[in-house]
């Protein structure tokens, strides 16, 4: 299935790094075990808010969604066992 590309060029920019922003804000935190779950709620519901703007159907905004999310859950869970196992040490 090839990206689907909004008619507008200035638009496809404006939200490549509206995306670019989000990611940069919470993906640092998602190897932190207290503020993982926090910033993947926010981090999915911003990219879910600017994808919805231009008009992106509801399906597609869902099929990226499901792409990245079990990913960002993985890092999550992991610093949470990581942080467990140094605990029990």
């Amino acid at each position: 299935m090839s990206r689907r590309r909004s008619r507008d060029p200035l638009m496809d920019i404006l939200l490549r790094e509206l995306n670019r922003k989000i990611d940069k804000m919470f993906h640092k935190h998602f190897d932190d075990p207290s503020r993982c779950i926090p910033a993947i709620l926010a981090d999915t519901t911003a990219h879910q808010l600017v994808e919805r703007e231009p008009g992106i159907p509801p399906q597609e905004i869902r099929r990226r969604t499901l792409r990245y999310l079990p990913k960002e859950i993985e890092r999550c869970i992991n610093a949470i066992l990581r942080q467990a196992f140094k605990r029990r040490r």
